[in-house]
């Protein structure tokens, strides 16, 4: 299986775990019930879709996930897309599990009780999943989910820049590809950008 297949298969589990613990922290008492069936709603959506044949692309994963997790750092609070986005990203988690051989219901079971047991924690116990958590889990999460969505046209472009390599035995291969010196760059300046920005909030 390719590296972007296992990339993907981190993503799915962390932010079905972490949106799910985001969802259920900015509700009130009286609308504790809605995340969960939001994310009831999700996980139902994801089957759905699997079942009907959908394959999953993972540029339209990275860049929803990429979406959610931006907009509960900018604004956050939408427990309702967040809920739902945990639960579609549970199911496609499962998804993946199976595609590596793993039994139907042992997939299901696992995808699904990681989800709502953070779910649970972050909902009784406020001290599981603090906001400086959530928040860096969120920012950490945006980038991981840029590079999943970039991932395919990067893959494709840096094949046929070695196939021309190979063809045109002259050129020499560049030591490291310039998109990931790029990437990391700018993973490092967003990490700054984001913790100047925090402590100019606090």
């Amino acid at each position: 299986m390719s590296l972007t297949f296992h990339v993907l298969w981190l993503l799915c589990g962390l932010c079905a775990a972490t949106f799910a613990s985001v969802a259920v922290v900015h509700t009130s008492a009286a609308a504790r019930v809605w995340p969960w069936l939001a994310l009831a709603i999700g996980f139902a959506g994801g089957v759905l879709t699997r079942s009907a044949g959908g394959s999953i692309d993972a540029a339209w994963v990275g860049g929803l996930s990429a979406t959610v997790a931006a907009l509960e750092l900018v604004r956050p609070g939408h427990y309702l897309v967040t809920g739902a986005a945990a639960g579609a990203l549970t199911s496609l988690w499962t998804g993946l599990m199976q595609a590596q051989g793993l039994p139907g219901v042992a997939a299901y079971a696992m995808a699904v009780t990681v989800a709502c047991l953070c779910a649970y924690l972050s909902q009784r116990r406020p001290d599981f999943a603090p906001i400086l958590v959530r928040e860096e889990a969120l920012l950490g999460l945006g980038v991981l989910a840029l590079v999943v969505a970039m991932a395919p046209a990067i893959s494709r472009g840096w094949q046929s820049a070695l196939a021309l390599n190979v063809t045109d035995g002259s050129a020499a291969t560049p030591p490291l590809p310039v998109w990931m010196m790029s990437l990391v760059a700018g993973s490092v300046a967003l990490g700054g950008a984001w913790s100047w920005w925090r402590r100019r909030r606090v």
